[in-house]
């Protein structure tokens, strides 16, 4: 089992000096399922899940997650207080639901993808990179905030290893401004 006290520990110092709790687990730590995971998501503000990581921790059947299902089964999140829930969606895109709205971000188009290699974590990094830019968390500001998502993330895909697609500084202030 993983060890969650270092976790939950950061989660209350966000939580202290009121900054956005996000965590992105990983199948090692939803693996360990629901129940033994619930007191660390109950400290979380913004949740990014694969959609296998979403399936599993709620342990959803269906082997395609849409939209429908997605808002069905995150009642059960948002009861615990989790304030915006983040699933990827590979080729599909990217989708958001909060209790006030939610939509769907498609990916790049792209003419082909080479190494999907740390995918999710560019994609973590893009969202969080658009939160720290305003730290406004409503429907409009977390459209954005997935298209970044999605821009690191296919570009990221189109090189081989984790960080050799990613673009760097410049180009991603380039894509902020003209997305925002």
């Amino acid at each position: 089992m993983r060890n969650l006290e270092p976790l939950q520990i950061a989660a209350e110092i966000g939580k202290s000096i009121n900054i956005p709790v996000i965590l992105n687990p990983g199948m090692l730590i939803v693996d360990q399922g629901f129940t033994k995971i619930k007191t660390l998501l109950e400290k979380i503000d913004v949740l990014i899940l694969s959609q296998r990581e979403y399936r599993s921790l709620l342990n959803i059947k269906e082997n395609e997650l849409n939209e429908e299902l997605i808002v069905k089964y995150s009642k059960k999140l948002f009861s615990l207080g989790i304030r915006v829930i983040v699933v990827t969606l590979g080729e599909k895109g990217s989708f958001f639901i909060t209790k006030k709205g939610n939509g769907l971000i498609p990916s790049l188009e792209l003419d082909s993808f080479i190494d999907t290699t740390g995918a999710g974590d560019a994609f973590s990094a893009g969202f969080i990179y658009g939160l720290l830019q305003s730290m406004i968390i409503d429907v409009d500001h977390l459209r954005t905030y997935l298209k970044i998502g999605n821009y690191l993330a296919g570009n990221c895909i189109q090189k081989i290893g984790a960080r050799n697609g990613i673009p760097n500084s410049n180009h991603l202030k380039i894509f902020w401004n003209n997305n925002k």
